[in-house]
């Protein structure tokens, strides 16, 4: 079983050896009624981000309780869980902006990073002059001009994120999804891979990108 399998074991099996293409990624946002959770369709897809990096995250303290022993003799620890009352806001109109000085029109995103339960800042550039950045930008731009720069895109936690985008695809496997494209689509690098999915090293790229055999025959030009 592959990694991803593990946390998408409720997607059909059909569904887990298909990559969306562009296109289809797109018309299926296009329709998509609701303005933000269109939005939040388009974001996760555009930035190949954790749901937790777009939506509220609220945090948590983990009071160990002690362990027991499972059926293959592995401990296996209890926690008590507990919310206390901080909270990282979901990401802000002004989080995304036009940049300025550059050789092409480029939209940045800037997301809080989240790794080994460490938060730092990520910014992901995307050029406008690609005509299908530039369709999904159009209805990012609409819903953010509606709400003001200030305000939270999507002042919820992830579980209804999740919510809100299951019938339209999985969330954690449209990062599957992007990293894919980015090497089938733009020819994405390892290192720049890895700074786009805000990973720490490039062994991530090996389980979030599969390739057939049509992939691997576009390399011989």
């Amino acid at each position: 079983m592959r990694p991803w399998e593990k946390q998408n074991n409720r997607i059909e099996q059909a569904k887990i050896d298909r990559v969306e293409t562009m296109k289809q990624i797109i018309a299926t946002g296009l329709e998509i009624p609701d303005a933000r959770t269109k939005t939040l369709y388009f974001l996760l897809y555009l930035t190949g981000g954790r749901m937790c990096e777009l939506v509220r995250k609220y945090e948590y303290s983990m009071e160990k309780l002690g362990f027991v022993i499972n059926e293959k003799g592995k401990k296996v620890y209890k926690y008590n869980k507990q919310r206390t009352g901080n909270i990282f806001p979901s990401i802000r109109g002004r989080d995304i902006e036009m940049a300025k000085g550059v050789d092409r029109p480029v939209v940045l995103i800037h997301l809080r990073n989240e790794k080994h339960r460490k938060v730092h800042q990520k910014t992901i550039p995307l050029p406008l002059d690609l005509e299908e950045t530039n369709i999904i930008y159009s209805a990012i731009k609409d819903y953010i001009a509606s709400i003001g720069q200030e305000d939270e895109l999507f002042p919820f936690g992830y579980q209804y994120g999740y919510r809100l985008l299951k019938p339209y695809f999985n969330p954690h496997w449209f990062r599957h999804v992007r990293a894919t494209h980015l090497i089938t689509s733009y020819g994405f690098s390892e290192s720049q891979l890895r700074n786009m999915m805000g990973w720490s090293d490039s062994r991530p790229a090996g389980i979030y990108v599969s390739m057939d055999w049509r992939d691997t025959l576009r390399g011989f030009k």
